[in-house]
């Protein structure tokens, strides 16, 4: 059986996202229209489930 591990928001979560749309926006270009962080790691307050 899998475990699920349930943790506290981090602040370096969105700094993570910032990193990750930057290098698709040197990859994409122009393509890319916009970039979402959706998710449980996208909102203060809420835990990450894995």
């Amino acid at each position: 059986m899998r475990k699920v591990e349930v943790k506290s928001f981090n602040e370096e979560w969105i700094l993570k996202f910032q990193e990750e749309a930057k290098l698709l926006h040197e990859i994409f270009g122009p393509e890319i229209i916009h970039i979402h962080h959706i998710g449980s790691t996208s909102v203060n307050g809420l835990k990450e489930i894995r």
